[in-house]
């Protein structure tokens, strides 16, 4: 008479067997393609494609308009557009690399001990 099991139970191991079921990755009927994670790889790639170009661009404009301002024609639009292409390399970088913080921002001393792979 032990090995009987009540509804509740019945019910729960069908619950569970739904879970499981639900938690699976959806991937075989697609052929391995996930549209989701190639959703968000496409947002990233286009996000830093945007962000590049827009440094480049204000700092273009801006050093096109201290050309007009002190009359050094080209030598504003060069340094703006350098300038520009080093704030978007490095605004990608820090975006590919996963970098969340400001420039210049550090951990505070309290914090540098969270990383459990460090062994602090």
């Amino acid at each position: 008479m032990a090995d009987r099991q009540s509804p509740d139970d019945h019910n729960l191991a069908a619950l569970e067997a739904r879970i499981r079921a639900a938690r699976q990755p959806k991937t075989a009927d697609t052929g391995g393609f996930n549209p989701f994670v190639a959703d968000r790889q496409t947002s990233k790639a286009s996000r830093i494609a945007f962000e590049l170009v827009g440094a480049i661009l204000i700092c273009l404009f801006l050093g096109w308009l201290a050309d007009k301002q002190f009359g050094s024609a080209p030598l504003g639009a060069l340094i703006g557009l350098f300038l520009g292409f080093g704030a978007g390399v490095a605004n990608a970088y820090r975006s590919l690399a996963g970098i969340s913080r400001a420039v210049g921002w550090r951990k505070r001393e309290d914090e540098a001990g969270d990383n459990p792979e460090d062994g602090t």
